[in-house]
């Protein structure tokens, strides 16, 4: 049996491209409000936040003292090439694909608790 949609409204195109897309990356991270950490933190309202600044998690110093925000041309570098931007960060995955960033960016934007970002 497959996963209900329970806002009983079909699912725009786009945010199911999101989403697949971040499917990857939920492997090491959730993305809901209260989320757990995993490997990764919790990205839920990463989107133009300090960098390193969910509580809970156990951040790399690289990372701590980046004074990096999570905007579009950050996150896109960020997730193209990690360790160029932030050596020494934990996150080592690269998403070398551009549609693919672009797409997991547009679902970061679409979990930020300040609708402004969007």
């Amino acid at each position: 049996m497959g996963a209900c949609n329970r806002s009983h409204e079909p699912e725009d195109p786009e945010q199911r491209a999101q989403r697949l897309a971040f499917e990857v990356c939920a492997y090491c991270h959730t993305s809901s409000p209260g989320g757990i950490h995993k490997v990764g933190p919790n990205l839920y309202g990463a989107f133009g936040r300090q960098a390193a600044s969910a509580p809970g998690y156990d951040y790399s110093t690289a990372l701590r003292e980046s004074d990096l925000v999570w905007d579009e041309a950050t996150l896109d570098a960020f997730l193209r090439s990690p360790q160029t931007v932030v050596p020494d960060s934990k996150m080592v995955n690269a998403t070398v694909d551009p549609a693919r960033r672009a797409a997991v960016i547009a679902y970061l934007k679409q979990h930020a608790p300040d609708s402004s970002a969007r």
